[in-house]
């Protein structure tokens, strides 16, 4: 009894618990400025996807407690696995036993036994080892598990909704309205030579007269972190990836990546003279803040306001923009402490590191150079000849700031991005339907038959979320169509 006991009160606890983590990790899934919870806590991708990350996995632990829990209670109590037959399958009970017939609990505890399952797959696929050396395989079933768990999970439980709607709604509104259509764009894909990895830079052309680029802001509106979504389907197959952009300007855009960082790095680097195209969507915005979080506003350190800036290998592409764009501006002096494996490392950026006078950059080289004369001076002078103002320059000039809205323009014109309000206003539209339309009066309604596997499956589990759903669908689309 005080088995059972415990087994029941950690199935409830874990569910409530996966039920929170779950809208958690579905509301830090959207990835655009349409993002409500972006626009209220200034969350941007760069912070909210370890966050969605570590949602997830406490969902998936809080999901697969809670049934195991449950099975272990059914096994107790029901006398073995013929208890766990009965209560987690959706077999017709005997005759003889008390409510025979339809086994409503089996069938809707067997929805809870696929969405375990699912859960399950969806976390081997997510693991660390298997996204670096398969990443097209998570990117692939990431979304379709991930659906289908949330899909199973309403069919086990459908208040789970409550918890699910405002991430769908938030989710569907960046995926569906958001101003970054993708676009092909001619693009260059080149080696660094030297480089630890090696590094390999991308870069992304258009002509001033295509219009691609929304007029460039400058000075204190461009400090802000953006990152583009790149794929190669020619060479690399249809997996995207996102890059913190290194170099923006009114004709193009760079970004680079290190070799090392997984399977489809490694091709990049090996396929680089054949890349001519890429399908490029964005920016999306790294951060809703400035990059520095509003560190500028510190003044011109008279106060003693220091700013300390520390970066790793290509790590640092994501802070030059912002850090050009700061050239002439006034602000606090700042510290940039930047690492990187080799000296050719160092070389392959020193033209584009800031040229302003407050800014100090020192280099720390982590692996001697193959060289004995070059492994002497790094010994000897590392600090000499690395610890200064480095000269401007660089292999795609300085950059010009970034738009705030979209880059590619569906359409090849200007677009406004529809408020996020509309997607609030869809989650809302949801809970009501779900808790006033659904259970206070359709239901019954409806009145229909629940002595079906299939009727009860689809009137009282099927139709409710397709209902909820729909009603958030359309409130969506008529929102952006208003805005």
């Amino acid at each position: 009894a005080y088995l059972s006991l415990l087994l029941d009160n950690v199935g409830l606890v874990t569910a409530r618990l996966a039920r929170l983590d779950l809208g958690i990790c579905l509301l830090l899934s959207s990835r655009g400025k349409s993002s409500w919870l972006f626009q209220a806590t200034r969350l941007g991708f760069t912070e909210s996807v370890p966050l969605h990350r570590a949602g997830g996995w406490w969902c998936a632990v809080q999901s697969a407690l809670h049934s195991s829990a449950y099975l272990l209670f059914y096994f107790q109590e029901g006398g073995g696995l013929r208890g766990v037959w009965d209560y987690c399958f959706p077999v017709p009970l005997d005759k003889g036993e008390e409510g025979a017939g339809l086994n409503r609990l089996g069938l809707v505890n067997f929805f809870g036994l696929v969405a375990f399952v699912v859960v399950l797959v969806l976390g081997a696929f997510a693991l660390n080892w298997v996204r670096r050396r398969h990443y097209d395989v998570f990117q692939r079933t990431h979304l379709p598990l991930g659906m289908l768990f949330v899909l199973f999970c309403c069919l086990h439980d459908l208040p789970i909704l409550l918890f699910c709607a405002p991430g769908l709604a938030d989710w569907y509104f960046g995926w569906r309205f958001e101003d970054t259509a993708a676009r092909t764009m001619p693009t260059r894909a080149r080696v660094l030579e030297g480089t630890s990895g090696p590094w390999v830079e991308l870069t992304v052309e258009w002509s001033a007269d295509q219009k691609v680029l929304e007029t460039p802001e400058s000075g204190r509106q461009a400090i802000r972190e953006q990152w583009v979504a790149i794929r190669l389907p020619k060479q690399l197959g249809r997996s995207s990836h996102p890059f913190s952009i290194a170099s923006l300007s009114s004709t193009g855009l760079s970004v680079l990546v290190s070799a090392r960082g997984g399977d489809w790095t490694r091709q990049l680097a090996r396929l680089a003279s054949e890349v001519e195209e890429a399908v490029v969507s964005g920016p999306f915005p790294g951060t809703g803040k400035d990059t520095f979080g509003g560190a500028m506003d510190g003044g011109d350190g008279e106060s003693g306001h220091r700013l300390l800036l520390v970066a790793g290998g290509t790590g640092i592409s994501g802070w030059l923009p912002a850090l050009d764009a700061l050239s002439g501006s006034s602000g606090p002096p700042i510290r940039l402490a930047w690492l990187v494996q080799t000296e050719g490392d160092y070389l392959a950026l020193a033209q584009r590191l800031p040229s302003r006078p407050s800014v100090r950059v020192t280099i720390f080289v982590t692996r001697p150079s193959d060289s004995n004369s070059t492994t002497t001076t790094t010994k000897r002078g590392q600090a000499e000849k690395m610890d200064r103002i480095a000269t401007k320059g660089g292999m795609m000039g300085r950059s010009e700031g970034g738009s705030e809205r979209g880059l590619f323009a569906r359409d090849g014109g200007a677009r406004g991005t529809p408020f996020p309000v509309v997607s609030l206003a869809a989650a809302i539209v949801g809970l009501v339907v779900q808790h006033f339309l659904w259970r206070g009066w359709l239901i019954d309604l409806l009145g229909w038959s629940r002595n079906g596997f299939v009727s009860y499956t689809l009137v009282y589990r099927t139709l409710p979320i397709v209902l909820i759903v729909g009603c958030m669908a359309a409130t969506t689309a008529l929102g952006s169509w208003v805005s």
